[in-house]
């Protein structure tokens, strides 16, 4: 189980479904409940996702956690920051590609880099982007290395609701969190996770495309050798307008 706040970098502006990019697929809107209907274990133990309102999960991130906040309080600890040319973060892993440590890897050329950063190098970044530039993409795992004040935030994330999920569920231990910093528009493709996930939005808005589990094969995923693997071959969806 995974434990995701996620803050972006466009919290400050003023944002509606217009904004969304256009596919030309027929799209349900996931099912939005309060924390306390019976309704949302019922998805849950269908494996069917939900939007769960109210549950305070990450209330001391909503009340305190800005860009400001953040640069004031993540520490001196460097930070995990993706580069990409384009708006797409596509995940690889670096222990499968050919290299001569590793002969049977993959011959591959990663479609991102990554680079540790302090966290004001990389706010620093993000408030000088210009167009054309490489975007960046902040995926920092919170431990008890970063500020005092994010560790006392994080401690008071609502752990007693989320463990009663995870307990009702027979989940197993939860084994990540992670703080998501994002420009607008960037693009995570698609892919698959290997465990449950509870995606927190702290600022900003996210759109996730879900397909059902038996639309697997049409994905194409790639083969568990390969860098991309959980990653959908499929390289675009078909675009009606950008």
């Amino acid at each position: 189980m995974a434990s995701v706040p996620d803050i972006r970098s466009c919290e400050k502006k003023l944002w509606d479904s217009s904004n969304l990019r256009k596919y030309c697929l027929n799209f349900e809107e996931v099912p939005r409940l309060f924390y306390d209907d019976p309704r949302v274990d019922e998805f849950i133990c269908s494996h069917k996702p939900v939007v769960i309102l109210g549950s305070n999960l990450v209330k001391p991130a909503i009340d305190r956690w800005s860009l400001e906040y953040i640069e004031r309080n993540m520490g001196t600890d460097v930070n995990t920051v993706f580069f990409s040319r384009n708006h797409k973060f596509k995940y690889f892993d670096d222990k499968k590609i050919h290299s001569c440590n590793n002969p049977r890897g993959v011959e591959f050329s990663p479609p991102m880099r990554k680079e540790e950063m302090k966290i004001e190098d990389f706010m620093k970044r993000l408030r000088e982007w210009k167009r054309g530039e490489e975007r960046l993409y902040m995926q920092q795992s919170l431990t008890s290395a970063v500020g005092p004040n994010i560790v006392q935030d994080f401690i008071g994330f609502n752990w007693k609701w989320i463990n009663s999920k995870q307990k009702a569920h027979n989940w197993g231990k939860l084994t990540s969190n992670l703080l998501y910093i994002s420009m607008e528009g960037n693009v995570t493709p698609c892919h698959y996770d290997e465990q449950e996930n509870f995606f927190a939005e702290v600022h900003g808005y996210k759109r996730c495309i879900l397909f059902s589990p038996d639309q697997f094969q049409c994905m194409y995923p790639y083969p568990v050798h390969h860098p991309h693997d959980r990653q959908s071959m499929v390289s675009k969806m078909v675009m009606m307008t950008i």
